[in-house]
């Protein structure tokens, strides 16, 4: 009798608006040939497609996440078929696709159509991840009236409304779609539609309501810059960020104005950042011993984008499963690949590891390094072996290094790259203080600053002044006041001479 098989669901990112599980880089044949695994991936719907919540039959929202829970269900039907196991299934996904993951172990329904999970750079826990019902129709709003897609004269009636919609090709409906600008800024987005998810899930996660399972899970050394490059180069600001050499110049205060404008928004669209929360920012950012260093700066812009949109998020997901005592592999992928045609500069980014996941490095037309097919050989080993296992050197690793779960307060993980492959290199973090930053200081920092509105911060910022100058003032009265008393003491001690000497 054959025996059955791990089975690997992959869900495929892409800001819940593109992506396909038939890209070339998702071809799961090496991965389960070099691994013995089945691989597994499904498509669902994106976009407004996907994502339209108007609170009603026609438009309940999440209709993509219930698209993978159906495929996750026909794993369950079917996995006999595929000489697989279905109680041995671990669902997988980067970017978007990891957000998924991470609602499916929040989701009632379909925590039990899965064993453990693989989650790559995304969680709910982004401010990115998930959108309201008002923002749902706002968006709406702005997708048909900003462009005469027929259905300008509809009003909100839902019904009427969407046999309207129905009527234009998905193709105009996608090319039309409004989204907030910035970073990370997605039209159409998950939401709370008390079926999918009964909350939000943060609250989930706060409670303790969300699947008790293994998971492996991690970020990348430069999430950040891609972004950075699609930002700033289509808002006119480009020659600097999509530059692959070093000829270009950010001082500090070009700086500053980049962090303004990369966190416009916060915690997420359409609430803007005060001037408070932006000068924090561009202070935990600003390398203080050559603040107009231009590499460091554009560096730090990186850092600062990635950390707030991708791994400290990231880190804050895998936190709630290590407080409650499950096992949490966390990586940190550093290594850059000799076949990444962005700047060198661009360093370790988002989505790189996917190729090294997926074996595309051992492929009989690759051009990798013998090192990076190592190290493709190695991840996909981990992968595999937490798939089948439950831990990523699997039941039996001969003795070798152990890559042990993260604990409550050493936050341990292991770095993937080429030189930990000879010589495992273990972590704390990743970049715990700039997390504490986003997680803990920021948010109270805004929040506390909330309703002071320019008229009064300009008063505060003048009374600031004021006080200096009262201080100053205060300073130079009191001289006054013992020059006056020393002068007076003086005149009196002369005045008592001249009384004994008779000359008054």
């Amino acid at each position: 009798m054959t025996e059955k098989k791990a089975i690997m669901v992959w869900i495929y990112g892409g800001g819940f608006y593109s992506g396909s599980s038939t890209l070339d880089i998702y071809d799961g044949r090496y991965l389960a040939a070099s691994q013995n695994v089945i691989v597994v991936s499904m498509q669902y719907r994106l976009g407004i497609l996907g994502f339209l919540n108007l609170e009603s039959e026609e438009a309940p929202g999440n209709m993509a996440l219930f698209d993978q829970l159906m495929g996750l269900q026909w794993v369950q039907d079917n996995a006999e078929y595929l000489y697989g196991d279905k109680n041995n299934v671990t669902i997988m996904g980067e970017s978007a696709g990891s957000v998924s993951v991470s609602l499916h172990l929040i989701s009632a329904k379909s925590r039990n159509l899965f064993n453990r999970a693989i989650l790559q750079s995304g969680a709910a826990t982004a401010n990115w991840a998930l959108m309201t019902v008002e923002s749902s129709w706002y968006r709406l709003n702005k997708t048909i009236y900003s462009k005469d897609i027929g259905c300008s004269t509809i009003t909100t009636h839902v019904p009427t409304l969407m046999k309207c919609l129905r009527s234009v090709p998905a193709g105009v409906l996608f090319d039309y779609s409004w989204a907030p600008s910035g970073i990370a800024q997605f039209s159409w987005l998950p939401s709370v539609d008390h079926d999918f998810l009964t909350e939000l899930p943060e609250t989930s996660l706060r409670k303790g309501n969300f699947k008790r399972c293994p998971i492996l899970i991690g970020s990348n050394a430069n999430e950040g810059s891609s972004f950075l490059v699609y930002e700033f180069y289509y808002q006119g600001f480009g020659p600097i960020f999509k530059s692959k050499e070093i000829n270009f110049t950010i001082s500090h205060s070009r700086f500053v104005n980049d962090i303004n404008r990369a966190f416009r928004y916060y915690p997420q669209w359409p609430t803007s950042m005060n001037q408070f929360g932006k000068d924090a920012i561009a202070f935990r950012y600003t390398d203080w011993r050559n603040k107009d260093d231009s590499l460091l700066n554009r560096h730090n812009i990186d850092l600062s984008v990635g950390d707030y949109h991708f791994l400290c998020p990231t880190n804050a997901f895998s936190q709630y499963f290590v407080n409650v005592g499950l096992p949490v592999y966390y990586y940190y992928f550093t290594h850059r690949s000799t076949r990444n045609p962005w700047g060198k500069w661009m360093g370790v980014m988002h989505g790189d590891e996917i190729f090294f996941t997926f074996g595309l490095p051992i492929r009989p037309d690759s051009q990798y390094t013998e090192d990076e097919k190592l190290l493709s050989m190695h991840m996909m080993q981990l992968w595999s072996n937490f798939s089948k296992t439950g831990h990523p050197n699997g039941l039996d690793n001969g003795g070798l290094w152990s890559w042990t779960p993260a604990s409550q307060f050493g936050k341990e993980f292991y770095e993937l790259s080429i030189p930990s492959l000879t010589s495992p290199t273990f972590g704390s973090g990743p970049r715990t203080e700039h997390c504490a930053f986003w997680d803990s200081y920021l948010p109270g920092l805004v929040t506390g600053t909330a309703d002071i509105h320019d008229v009064e911060k300009e008063w505060k910022e003048q009374f600031a002044e004021w006080n200096t100058y009262i201080v100053h003032w205060k300073h130079e009265y009191q001289n006054y006041m013992q020059t006056e008393y020393e002068q007076t003491k003086c005149d009196q001690q002369l005045n008592v001479q001249k009384r004994e000497t008779g000359e008054l």
